[in-house]
């Protein structure tokens, strides 16, 4: 192998290192990228939960309400509240 040949391999290997740190770099931003969508999700997962469950009380209180019968020793009487 001449020297000119040595050289060439040199800078390939070069380039090639150096594209790896930059692929190593892309692969793991893009993981804390997919870690924090994951987190993002799991927040507006229980965001929407809790806004349905909000919305499940308030709609059943709305559409079909319970009487409630006050007991005699409560308020004095048996009236529908």
């Amino acid at each position: 192998m001449s020297l000119q040949q040595h050289k060439e391999l040199c800078e390939q290997a070069d380039e090639l290192r150096t594209s790896l740190q930059d692929f190593s770099n892309l692969v793991r931003t893009t993981s804390t990228q997919l870690n924090s969508f994951n987190r993002l999700a799991l927040k507006q997962a229980s965001f929407f939960m809790a806004a349905h469950s909000i919305f499940e009380v308030e709609t059943m209180k709305s559409v079909d309400p319970q009487p409630r019968f006050v007991a005699p020793e409560d308020e004095g009487g048996s009236e529908v509240v």
